[in-house]
């Protein structure tokens, strides 16, 4: 990782890393963030600790807020909700979030 500069404190690197932490963090891969995050910055020579510090703009404070985006954005292509029953069940705080946007 040294040879491709992912440790790297020029602002450069340190700039690359932090868009790739934010574009990561906005997007609906949380489960695949630090993975891709590492070979973004392995690819494009980013700062990986401050990438992997920016993918917690996607913390569980913002995770509601950025997942209704993402239902409301997703049902613009999609007819219907994407949420299942099972989800609406387990997160009560989303289906009545979401009951409002049709």
């Amino acid at each position: 990782m040294r040879q491709f500069r992912c440790f790297s404190g020029d602002p450069e690197s340190v700039s690359r890393g932090f868009a790739i932490g934010i574009f990561y963090g906005l997007t609906p891969t949380v489960g695949v963030q630090t993975l891709l995050v590492l070979t973004s910055c392995l690819i494009l020579r980013g700062n990986f600790p401050m990438a992997f510090t920016a993918t917690w703009v996607s913390n569980p404070l913002t995770l509601v807020p950025l997942y209704w985006m993402f239902e409301n954005i997703g049902s613009l292509f999609i007819s219907g909700s994407i949420l299942s029953p099972d989800t609406a069940v387990a997160w009560p705080i989303l289906q009545l979030i979401t009951s409002g946007t049709r």
